[in-house]
């Protein structure tokens, strides 16, 4: 990714910049820290589902990434969505770039062909800063019951992807916080 008006921090460059050298043991706390995030944000999504799909089936996934959308850490959740949910996040990215993102952006997506896996998996993306660095992102990806298709929970029996329902590509949802 190319750097934009704000300061990027990677993994790779805080980890490499010859200044913040990261022992095994500040490695590892961080490590557990972005696992800590992982779980809090699926815990977050769990207790306040109002879908039996999220709530009951747990068809959800949550992952934490850096600048790059490079993985740092993922929660226990649905291997497809675990698998594609970066792919999700660099559509979003290469959609508005690093340079129209701002601190309370979250970007919402479900389009198969900007990372998406299908139609009812619906994938929020946002970015995460601290000050004016951008220093990753946090994902979480879930499946709706409904999104207009032939059949309610996403199994429909269309010939065509818009017989799935509405295909949402990479859109602001909030911006600076805003709806």
């Amino acid at each position: 990714m190319k750097k934009g008006a704000s300061h990027v921090v990677t993994a790779h460059s805080a980890i490499n910049d010859g200044i913040h050298k990261l022992d095994a043991v500040t490695f590892e706390v961080l490590r557990s820290h972005f696992d800590f995030c992982c779980e809090r944000m699926s815990k977050v999504l769990y207790k306040t589902a109002f879908s039996p799909i999220l709530s009951d089936i747990l068809d959800f996934s949550n992952a934490v990434y850096d600048a790059d959308i490079r993985l740092l850490s993922q929660s226990p959740g649905c291997p497809i969505h675990l698998a594609a949910m970066h792919f999700a996040a660099q559509e979003a990215v290469k959609k508005y770039g690093l340079d129209d993102l701002r601190p309370g952006d979250v970007i919402v997506l479900n389009d198969p062909f900007a990372g998406g896996t299908h139609i009812p998996d619906t994938t929020f993306i946002m970015p995460i800063y601290y000050q004016d660095s951008l220093l990753g992102f946090a994902v979480s990806r879930g499946h709706w019951q409904d999104l207009g298709g032939g059949a309610a929970g996403g199994q429909s029996f269309g010939t065509h992807i818009a017989g799935e329902g509405l295909r949402i590509p990479p859109v602001k949802l909030f911006e600076k916080g805003i709806l």
